[in-house]
């Protein structure tokens, strides 16, 4: 990560990258846009009550990436925002509550999650606290899955022996939408690939370095280069965009080494020339569908044409929505800014409201997307493509 000393670097207070924060153009407070915080970090002085203050507006970025991709000086507004967090962090105990939480359930995620599922199984405890997680995961009708896909490791064999891929999971898939990954592996062995999913793989460190836990994101990082560098595959593909990001452009600065190889499922599909390989059902050929862009395989990988030519090509007809934008989800940030949040997801019911079906490329983007559209039905995009007999 960067220097915090160096956080203020080249910006010169342009404001290019309000256009399209997300959470500056739902308050219009320059204190919550990108340019605002790092004005506010500046300025920093070393006392407990202005860091605190400091710390709120701080944990207001939902870290989409938007400004990094808009700063005309390559500024990286969102290095800064993860070291102040992991600096300021011990000044809040509600925020080195929830940093404590994370630490705790994604060091032993499996038991966890068995837990959480018992309690919806039983019923969750009804707490008034608007921001207790308990109550959230309730409203937005979360589901976690009755068995994961990443389990004691597999490899899934192929008879056309085309090449040989690892899968990420991320968190997401593997506890909620397991069937995600059961899709994408019984295409890609079909088409002719081995897929490996191997036991050991860890969570990509996103939710630790988001609530200030560096150093817990770094073990993360080091365990998954660990366990997937002594797998003999061409490629790594991801089927999170934040997973990716974070594989392939956060480890390098975070522990100085990155995943080899690591691609978002589109841009694996397009640079090994599977198009020709794939189809997709009949059922969705005469449907409207609109594909949802996640914030970080916008801004991050720059992914935009990519999963739209896939679907096109799979005989597809896309819509575009009227305005394109971020779901509201973010992680920490949905627990901390329901109501915008909220404010933010229902900008999109308005601009898919025409649509039979969205379709994205980020499991966190469909569950904020199902919590809010629950007319709509809503696929990742791997659950499109199906292997071309013909």
């Amino acid at each position: 990560m960067e220097n915090s000393t160096d956080r203020d670097h080249d910006c010169v207070r342009c404001g290019k990258c309000k256009a399209l924060c997300p959470t500056y153009n739902e308050t219009a407070d320059e204190s919550m846009s990108p340019r605002g915080r790092l004005m506010l970090l500046k300025a920093l002085e070393q006392d407990n009550e202005t860091a605190l203050a400091v710390l709120q507006k701080i944990f207001s970025c939902m870290l989409c990436g938007s400004c990094d991709k808009s700063c005309p000086l390559g500024v990286s507004v969102t290095s800064h925002i993860y070291e102040a967090r992991s600096n300021l962090i011990q000044l809040d105990k509600n925020k080195k509550l929830l940093s404590m939480l994370v630490k705790i359930v994604f060091q032993h995620p499996d038991l966890y999650f068995k837990l959480l599922r018992l309690l919806q199984r039983i019923g969750l405890p009804k707490i008034k606290n608007s921001h207790n997680p308990l109550r959230i995961i309730d409203e937005m009708g979360i589901e976690l899955a009755a068995d994961t896909l990443r389990r004691e490791g597999m490899l899934y064999k192929s008879s056309r022996k085309r090449g040989r891929v690892a899968l990420f999971l991320g968190c997401s898939v593997n506890y909620i939408y397991p069937h995600i990954g059961r899709q994408l592996i019984q295409t890609l062995t079909a088409i002719g690939y081995d897929i490996v999913v191997p036991s050991s793989e860890v969570c990509c460190g996103a939710p630790h370095l988001s609530v200030g836990l560096k150093k817990e994101a770094a073990i993360n990082a080091e365990k998954n280069i660990t366990a997937f560098g002594k797998l003999r595959v061409e490629a790594v593909i991801s089927l999170c965009p934040t997973c990716t990001d974070f594989l392939k452009n956060i480890y390098p600065n975070l522990v100085g080494a990155a995943m080899p190889n690591v691609m978002d499922i589109s841009e694996f599909i397009l640079s090994n020339s599977l198009c020709d390989s794939l189809t997709s059902s009949a059922a969705y050929k005469n449907k409207k569908i609109m594909f949802h862009d996640p914030c970080h395989s916008l801004f991050k990988l720059n992914l935009k044409k990519e999963p739209r030519e896939i679907l096109r090509r799979s005989g597809l007809t896309l819509t575009e929505p009227r305005e394109r934008g971020c779901c509201g989800l973010a992680g920490a940030f949905k627990l901390l800014y329901t109501d915008i949040s909220n404010s933010i997801l229902e900008k999109r019911k308005d601009n898919y409201s025409d649509a039979d079906l969205i379709v994205t490329s980020c499991p966190n983007c469909i569950i904020q997307l199902k919590a809010g559209l629950k007319d709509k039905e809503i696929k990742h995009i791997a659950e499109m493509l199906l292997p071309n007999n013909s």
